[in-house]
């Protein structure tokens, strides 16, 4: 009795410990927003220099078609593998999931972009990505529009929360959120933390802001470059009990990426959103 007191004690603990952290940051979020307000630093987004700023970067159409070829082909290789290795009537195994797609997804993706900065006169100019103290200030604006995007994220949330109860419909848990739960040892564990809150934010920030948004940005608008890529960021994780919370980040992510001129932001926001939802989780799951 003892033991499991003890033990209860212990979950108890660190739900407490992860519910005040969330709480921090919320607070901090808003205190941000309050300061911002008093010091009338509300001005709105100059859209036409942003966004020439991103028309300009080094990617072409050609960029965004072989990266999409790319995923494409490696998913159903690896959707075949995964047939093959599974036994009849057998489900496959959720960890097996996550490494696949690490493998087929975030790691081809990655490299793409290291190829596309490359070829095309490096990160600076493909992607805004600084060096030294540039780099350092990039990875601080991205921890402040994390504390801004926080609240409106937690909004969100709250919004499709009641919308989904005023329609009687329930909120079932993402797909991917039981993958990362499961509990697959130490070693499968972090291998998918590291997927989920450093691959995974990298690949899809080079993809959707990276490749996407400045493509969207010369063809048609900035304003609907950002809803349009933040459209597919929320219908690619395939949960509408998800979907207008991860609209509204993937907004605040384009928004960053136009505001700083430097992929390293939404990157840094993507990652401490990630990490602070899974830090969540994994006190309460």
């Amino acid at each position: 009795m003892a033991d499991a007191a003890s033990s209860m004690d212990g979950v108890f603990a660190a739900r407490d410990l992860a519910a005040a952290a969330y709480g921090v940051v919320l607070l901090a979020g808003v205190g941000a927003w309050i300061r911002r307000a008093w010091r009338k630093d509300t001005r709105p987004i100059r859209w036409t220099r942003r966004s020439e700023r991103l028309r300009r970067r080094a990617v072409a159409m050609s960029d965004l078609l072989g990266i999409m070829a790319l995923v494409g082909i490696l998913s159903l290789v690896a959707g075949s593998v995964l047939v093959a290795v599974t036994p009849d009537g057998a489900d496959t195994d959720s960890n097996l999931l996550i490494i696949v797609s690490s493998v087929t997804l975030q790691v081809p993706v990655l490299l793409f972009a290291w190829l596309v900065a490359k070829r095309r006169g490096g990160w600076r100019r493909v992607y805004g990505v600084g060096r030294g103290a540039i780099l350092r200030r990039q990875w601080g604006w991205g921890g402040m529009g994390l504390l801004l995007m926080m609240p409106l994220a937690a909004a969100a949330m709250a919004a499709n929360a009641f919308a989904f109860q005023w329609a009687g419909m329930p909120l079932e848990t993402q797909e991917v959120a039981q993958y990362l739960m499961d509990d697959a040892g130490f070693w499968m564990q972090s291998l998918k933390w590291l997927s989920a809150v450093a691959l995974a934010p990298l690949a899809e920030e080079v993809l959707f802001r990276g490749i996407a948004l400045p493509l969207m940005i010369r063809v048609v608008s900035a304003p609907v470059g950002v809803v349009a890529t933040a459209l597919v960021f929320a219908g690619i994780h395939a949960s509408l009990s998800v979907a207008l919370p991860l609209f509204v980040v993937g907004v605040c992510f384009a928004v960053g990426y136009l505001r700083s001129g430097s992929l390293v932001v939404p990157v840094a926001m993507h990652m401490g959103f990630n990490a602070m939802n899974l830090l969540l989780m994994s006190a309460y799951w």
